[in-house]
């Protein structure tokens, strides 16, 4: 049972060959606003996970000490890690490597970023010179690649 529900997930690979056979299909400001909307929720995948590892991080900490109290008490030697320690840290590579995916899969993205936040601006304000949109469009995506670097490094 558990290979049949496997197999329904979609992976990231499959997921993007899907957004580039509609992506043929859309027209160019639906794809812009496809594109953006992507990028967020990458953003923000990064932003939940690295919470959550520092939440993972943290009580892990919080049950190694009060496993070590606990010992010390009972004058019992520390053989190794709890079972639920871990498993947290099992969780916490497995973030680790979800953050990855999603900054390299954000970063590899930005060119089209960039294109789709410049035609955006080019078309709300039709008088600004492509140059200066596509300027505006790249301190955009750079800040929101910066906000992951942020995320990821504790600020």
């Amino acid at each position: 049972m558990t290979d049949t529900f496997e197999k329904k997930i979609p992976t990231a690979e499959k997921e993007r060959d899907h957004e580039s056979k509609e992506s043929k299909e859309m027209d160019p400001e639906l794809l812009a606003a496809a594109r953006m909307e992507r990028a967020d929720y990458l953003v923000e995948g990064v932003k939940t996970s690295s919470q959550q590892m520092k939440g993972i991080l943290l009580h892990m900490g919080q049950v190694q000490k009060a496993i070590k109290q606990i010992r010390q008490q009972l004058n019992i030697q520390m053989n190794g890690d709890d079972s639920s320690v871990e498993q947290d840290k099992q969780r916490v590579a497995q973030l680790q490597k979800q953050i990855v995916t999603y900054k390299d899969e954000l970063i590899a993205m930005q060119g089209e970023l960039i294109s789709a936040h410049a035609q955006d601006i080019l078309s709300k304000h039709p008088n600004m010179l492509p140059n200066d949109a596509t300027r505006l469009a790249k301190e955009a995506v750079e800040k929101m690649v910066q906000m992951t670097e942020d995320v990821d490094h504790g600020a």
